[in-house]
C-alpha cells in the first residue's frame, strides 16, 4: 500500500514575499541584452575570419592539386616532367607570398573589427556608469 504525503504549496508564499519587495531588474535586464549583442558581434568577426580563412585554405589547396595533377599527367620525354614540375613548383612560390599575405589581411580585419568592438563596448559601459552615478546621486 503506497503512503502519500501532502507536501505544502509554498507557491502562494513565494509570490506574495517577493511581491512585497520592490525590485528593479531593468540594469540586469539592460545588462544582459548588452552582453548578448556584444557577444553576437564578436562572434560575427571570428566566425567571419574562419570562413575567409577556409575559403582561402580552399583555393590554395585547389591550386597545389590543379598543379600535382599537371605533374603526374604522362611525359613523353623525362626532360618534360622537368619542365612540367619547374613550371609547377615556380608558379608555387611565387604565388605563395601573396596568398599568405591574403591570410595576414584576414587576420589584420578581425584584429581591427575586433578592438574597435572593444572600444565601442568600453565607451558604452562608461556611459552606463556615468547614469548609475547620476542616478544614484540623486536618490541620495
Amino acid at each position: 500500500m503506497a503512503v502519500k504525503f501532502d507536501t505544502p504549496d509554498f507557491t502562494k508564499a513565494f509570490e506574495t514575499f517577493f511581491k512585497a519587495i520592490p525590485t528593479d531588474t531593468s540594469a540586469f535586464d539592460e545588462a544582459f541584452k548588452s552582453a548578448s549583442t556584444f557577444a553576437g558581434k564578436y562572434s560575427d568577426i571570428m566566425i567571419g575570419a574562419a570562413q575567409k580563412n577556409i575559403d582561402l585554405s580552399a583555393a590554395w589547396t585547389k591550386d597545389a592539386l590543379a598543379g600535382l595533377d599537371k605533374i603526374a599527367k604522362p611525359q613523353a620525354e623525362a626532360a618534360a616532367y622537368e619542365k612540367v614540375t619547374t613550371d609547377v613548383v615556380g608558379d608555387f612560390v611565387q604565388a605563395t607570398p601573396e596568398r599568405i599575405a591574403d591570410f595576414a589581411e584576414v587576420a589584420k580585419k578581425a584584429q581591427l573589427d575586433t578592438i574597435e568592438l572593444f572600444m565601442a563596448a568600453g565607451k558604452e559601459t562608461t556611459e552606463t556608469a556615468k547614469k548609475a552615478v547620476k542616478t544614484a546621486t540623486k536618490a541620495a
